[in-house]
């Protein structure tokens, strides 16, 4: 087993951040907090944050929509930040509509009748004879 840390987008401005440390690594860094070195690939910029030493996860608010995020987790020894794990790498999603309007999905009117006739027999169960189609 060895250290990590696991990186999810929580919504445009937040991310969430888990990890494990070996034992072993806990006993060296007894009583030294674990600091996050947060990296925004996309600006290429990184700002620490100091956690706890019973920490095992942390909640972070990045402020940039749209942006990539990476997170190093390690320790702070005589002013050096020594890496002991990296994580994924994420993007947050933009905190804005979608300025795409070419349509994707469509619905052809046989569709529609076609799912309208299955729903007056009344569909019971995924075996149902209704839910078959015609190339079976």
């Amino acid at each position: 087993m060895e250290n990590s840390i696991t990186l999810m987008v929580r919504d445009p401005f937040w991310v969430f951040a888990y990890w494990e440390l070996v034992s072993e690594t806990r006993k060296v860094f007894k009583g030294i907090p674990p600091v996050l070195k947060v990296k925004n690939l996309t600006e290429k910029s990184y700002c620490f944050i100091y956690t706890n030493e019973f920490a095992d996860n942390w909640h972070i608010e990045v402020e940039k929509p749209g942006s990539t995020f990476e997170v190093e987790l390690g320790y702070i020894v005589d002013g050096v930040f020594q890496t002991l794990a990296v994580s994924n790498k994420v993007t947050t999603p933009r905190n804005s509509v979608s300025n795409n309007f070419e349509e994707y999905y469509r619905i052809f009117r046989n569709d529609v009748f076609q799912v309208l006739k299955f729903l007056e027999k009344g569909i019971t169960s995924p075996g149902s004879e209704y839910l078959k189609s015609e190339d079976d």
